[in-house]
């Protein structure tokens, strides 16, 4: 009779304590937590490279334009003018707005040179929304000169 009642004891006893779900609730929302901050920054991160990135290509885009231009013109300095009109996929004018992948940036004259700004990047999602960049980052073009 006495293994029966200890036979009943120990198997009426199922799952796990209040006490113990709650500790584990706790464990998990601090690991979410933790998670969470360290995957904002590198969002962050990547939006600030991807700009780098467009900015660099436009760069690339701007050097083989001028080079394309310099050819043209028999070695004589082109002009920003000529290097506008023949951006590839169409002409273009001081402050407009280029898409490079996942990122869009204004091409602004500046004298001899051409400032290159971002001005949204992507949210890299299908289809891209753009955000809207907090703190422009800008470099300049600076056009070469030939002798």
């Amino acid at each position: 009779m006495n293994r029966q009642i200890i036979r009943s004891k120990s198997s009426s006893r199922k799952g796990f304590t209040m006490v113990e779900l709650i500790a584990v609730l706790i464990i998990i929302g601090i690991l979410a937590a933790v998670a969470t901050s360290k995957f904002m920054d590198l969002t962050g991160a990547a939006r600030d490279r991807a700009a780098v990135g467009g900015i660099s290509e436009a760069k690339s885009v701007l050097s083989t334009t001028f080079a394309k231009q310099l050819l043209a013109n028999g070695g004589s300095q082109p002009t920003l003018a000529q290097i506008y009109a023949a951006w590839p996929g169409g002409a273009i004018a001081s402050g407009d707005v280029v898409t490079f992948g996942d990122v869009k940036v204004s091409l602004t004259t500046s004298g001899a040179n051409i400032a290159i700004a971002t001005v949204s990047v992507s949210d890299g999602k299908a289809p891209p929304a753009f955000i809207a960049v907090g703190t422009p980052i800008t470099q300049t073009w600076e056009m070469p000169t030939v002798n």
